[in-house]
């Protein structure tokens, strides 16, 4: 997502948390969906504002996150762990 570019996923398991609504899904038992979901995203003149839409809501999905901002929740939350353990 962070090199532009726009993706198809699986609803399945923790993907749809993981990349919201900045891809587009598909049913993996239907051949006509898989199809389809791919032929939306294909570069050509018809479909450059739909990619261009999902393209702007995965930047702006990936932008929520950093290594710096996960590291900090992190210790953050070992840091209250901690906390919790010695009181």
């Amino acid at each position: 997502m962070r090199v532009s570019l726009s993706y198809t996923h699986l609803p399945t398991s923790a993907l749809p948390e993981i990349a919201g609504d900045s891809v587009l899904y598909f049913n993996p038992e239907n051949i006509d969906e898989i199809s389809d979901a791919i032929s939306k995203l294909i570069d050509s003149p018809e479909n450059s504002e739909r990619r261009e839409s999902i393209i702007e809501k995965a930047l702006d999905w990936v932008n929520q996150y950093s290594w710096e901002r996960t590291a900090r929740e992190t210790l953050d939350y070992i840091s209250s762990c901690m906390e919790n353990k010695i009181q």
